[in-house]
């Protein structure tokens, strides 16, 4: 299998969510020194509050956020790599090169990826997902929200790109929904118009790598050897 990962753009954005890190403990500390400077003045000190709370507020959660997509473990990039070893030569796997985060190209098919690191219990039911909507999940930003929308709309944008990129308006791309953790436990129920599957190769029945060695019998249009060629051409240099 061959891997193209935008590399700079997975340490730029680890630095950035280490950065937001400190800079929301730094603006923590400041902002309580300052609050007691100000405090004793009335409404100034009540003015000061509602300013840096929100600033502060939203400078966690957007940290959490970072922390959440490119420092917590399994890394996406690397979990699907790991899931979809021995697959064979003629896979290729695209990180952050894409508007898709994932984008595979099989002998059965291309394929848009969308992840997700939740390892707690989720529903799923047709297309309806049913989750937890606790405070302590918008507090750590684990809220799953629907990815099966995401992975179609992932899809739809990255089947224009490779149009407009490679002069091919009969591309086509397929849209998945892939859990990353090896903790994933997903409730599947009814006919999902996504496929929802997981990066962990030991779910057998869902397993992203079974999927892909199945999916040739849907006769989905895949890419030539020559455009996969130009795709090299095009996007493995880029920054």
């Amino acid at each position: 299998m061959r891997v193209v990962t935008n590399e700079s753009l997975i340490e730029r954005s680890r630095r950035l969510a280490q950065i937001l890190f400190f800079v929301s403990i730094a603006f923590l500390i400041g902002s309580f020194f300052l609050s007691t400077q100000v405090g004793a003045s009335g409404d100034l000190g009540f003015y000061f509050q509602c300013v840096t709370i929100p600033v502060l507020f939203g400078l966690v959660l957007l940290s959490v956020r970072m922390t959440n997509a490119w420092v917590r473990q399994p890394h996406p990039w690397m979990a699907l790599q790991e899931g979809l070893k021995g697959i064979g030569s003629e896979t290729s796997l695209y990180n952050f090169v894409m508007p898709a985060p994932h984008v595979i190209a099989h002998s059965s098919g291309v394929f848009a990826i969308v992840t997700r690191f939740q390892d707690s219990p989720q529903k799923v039911v047709d297309d309806t997902w049913h989750t937890s909507r606790s405070l302590l999940a918008f507090m750590r930003q684990e809220q799953l929200g629907n990815p099966t929308e995401e992975a179609r709309l992932k899809a739809r944008k990255t089947e224009l790109f490779l149009q407009e990129l490679l002069r091919d308006d009969t591309i086509r791309v397929q849209p998945l929904v892939v859990f990353i953790s090896p903790a994933a436990n997903v409730t599947i129920e009814g006919e999902q118009t996504v496929p929802v599957l997981y990066a962990n190769p030991d779910k057998k029945k869902y397993s992203l790598k079974n999927y892909l060695r199945d999916a040739k019998s849907c006769n989905y249009p895949t890419l030539s050897k020559d455009q996969l060629d130009q795709l090299d051409d095009l996007l493995l240099y880029e920054d």
